[in-house]
């Protein structure tokens, strides 16, 4: 279904209590890293060794590692290189540190708590190592995954999010869609969705143009029916 129409084929209405605050939906997607998986470290790790093996300054490109395919990120890391080849090696990398991957507190509580039916994992990441990383978590395949391999354009582009959006069979005002970075934010916002931020570092009263609201983490967030 297309997911322009103005209404959704979802017939399940989500409630999410977040404090005094609560949302309806009847959609949820789900970045990975930083929301589901605790894998920043690892996906530092990978960055650091291929810098290093390849001289490149990582200075002020922390937020882009975790938020760009890794495509994306080598062409702004070192423009110099090949970025499909470059790509690989990093995610050569963060395949061997996937199979390791613990999960965000409250995460795996909160996504078990949608109905399957409802849900997307949305991620810049590459498929082989964000389905190691699942399967880690224990989570499995999910129902749907839009990952870097599925777009032409990752986030903030708003495509990933039209695509689950579409797979879903969801209108975006429907949606939720759960991110822990301003550059995931902006494409959940753009592809017409609300957004729930996750992690301590969102702050200040600007963040209040992309978010309905924000969390420390997942554990802060219940559902009923």
């Amino acid at each position: 279904m297309n997911s322009d129409l103005r209404t959704s084929s979802l017939a399940t209405t989500i409630r999410l209590d977040i404090g005094a605050l609560m949302l309806e939906c009847r959609a949820i997607c789900f970045d990975l890293d930083g929301v589901l998986a605790d894998s920043h470290d690892h996906i530092t790790r990978a960055i650091t060794r291929w810098a290093q093996a390849r001289q490149v300054d990582l200075r002020d490109l922390a937020e882009a590692s975790r938020s760009l395919t890794d495509v994306e990120f080598v062409r702004i890391a070192a423009p110099h290189l090949d970025a499909e080849a470059e790509a690989r090696e990093i995610q050569r990398i963060e395949y061997e540190l996937a199979g390791e991957t613990p999960p965000m507190p409250g995460a795996l509580e909160l996504y078990r708590s949608v109905p399957r039916h409802a849900t997307a994992v949305v991620t810049s990441g590459a498929r082989a190592v964000v389905t190691r990383r699942l399967h880690s978590l224990g989570v499995g395949d999910p129902n749907i995954l839009v990952s870097a391999d599925d777009v032409t354009a990752g986030k903030p582009d708003p495509e990933p999010y039209r695509t689950a959006l579409r797979h879903l069979g969801a209108h975006p005002a429907d949606a939720i869609a759960v991110e822990d970075t301003v550059v995931g934010a902006r494409s959940a916002k753009a592809a017409g969705m609300r957004v729930i931020g996750v992690g301590e570092h969102l702050t200040g009263g600007w963040l209040t143009t992309l978010f309905e609201t924000c969390v420390p983490s997942l554990d802060h967030i219940g559902t009923r029916a």
